[in-house]
């Protein structure tokens, strides 16, 4: 990430998730696994990640919030998707014949849910390393 005041698009990272190439489907994290596991027992699907800007935080957070009776009210839920579906920006997903597969953000809400929860736990993580994620939620 960019040590500026400013964000620019092409400020991104890049996250992996590790899922089993066979037998019952699991999902990991790369700290949780070998480098030998993830070779042999492991594909990966990385996405590459916008880093929010004001922006995107002030949206993140205006869909993730109602106003009920009176009161703000947080959907953690919301916020997460939002987070993960506004910041994902790419792929390296290919198809059963090698063929990439193009990135659609609507393709997002077709993934597994397990995928998903590893890549907004990772999302999480590194957003907060970088003092990126509560600062979006104090947006």
């Amino acid at each position: 990430m960019a040590n500026s005041i400013f964000v620019s698009r092409d400020d991104t990272f890049e996250l992996t998730v590790y899922y089993t190439k066979e037998g019952d489907f699991a999902v990991k994290k790369s700290d949780q696994l070998t480098d030998e596991e993830k070779e042999s027992e492991y594909s990966s699907v990385t996405i590459k990640f916008s880093v929010p800007d004001h922006a995107s935080a002030k949206v993140m957070m205006r869909r993730s919030t109602s106003m009920v009776g009176g009161m703000s009210n947080f959907d953690n839920s919301m916020f997460n998707n939002m987070m993960f579906e506004l910041l994902a920006k790419s792929w390296d997903l290919k198809d059963d014949n090698g063929k990439a597969i193009n990135f659609e953000a609507a393709k997002l809400n077709e993934m597994r849910p397990d995928i998903v929860r590893a890549f907004v736990e990772l999302l999480q993580e590194k957003l907060d390393e970088q003092g990126l994620y509560e600062a979006i939620l104090m947006s």
